[in-house]
């Protein structure tokens, strides 16, 4: 048995200042966002595989998950991400886990293959290899960032997604 104390969320601290700066619904609106389990979204990564694939590999790891109504290449899911990492899939760059609003900024930027595109602030490489795969890794991509050890690591997630970029980086 644990016997850590669990911990209030929001901190009394932070719920006291949000009363003070939210109007009341806005703050009750937050509070009920706030506490609700953590869910992990997918995006499948449709360089290196395909909606049915990665739904079938959910399903068979005992994955809930749902498709967003507005992106029919992505799950919401009611698993925790590391649960996510155990699937080969995922180790192998068929599908990311990543958030709603990132997978939604690649959609509304409707890149088409053939187009030149500049990704500035692109690390960690989320929305970049999305942009590659909504482009089928056709046209020029550039994924500029100014942190060198964030840009290594958006390298390693380009090339585990099969996203071809050019990464450069920002004189700061």
């Amino acid at each position: 048995m644990n016997d850590t104390p669990t911990q209030e969320f929001p901190p009394e601290q932070l719920r006291e200042r949000l009363q003070r700066i939210l109007p009341e619904e806005r703050y009750e609106a937050f509070l009920d966002q706030a506490l609700l389990p953590k869910r992990a979204h997918v995006r499948v990564n449709t360089l290196r595989s395909d909606v049915a694939e990665v739904r079938e590999d959910l399903e068979r790891m005992g994955i809930e998950h749902d498709t967003l109504s507005w992106c029919d290449h992505a799950f919401a899911t009611a698993s925790e991400p590391r649960a996510l990492q155990n699937s080969r899939l995922w180790k192998n760059g068929g599908f990311h886990i990543q958030s709603p609003s990132s997978i939604a900024t690649s959609l509304v930027l409707q890149p088409e293959p053939g187009e030149r595109i500049l990704d500035m602030c692109a690390a960690p490489g989320s929305k970049t290899s999305h942009i590659a795969a909504l482009m089928n890794n056709e046209g020029e991509l550039v994924a500029n960032d100014l942190s060198k050890p964030r840009m290594h690591r958006m390298r390693a997630l380009l090339e585990l997604m099969g996203a071809q970029a050019q990464v450069r980086r920002s004189a700061g």
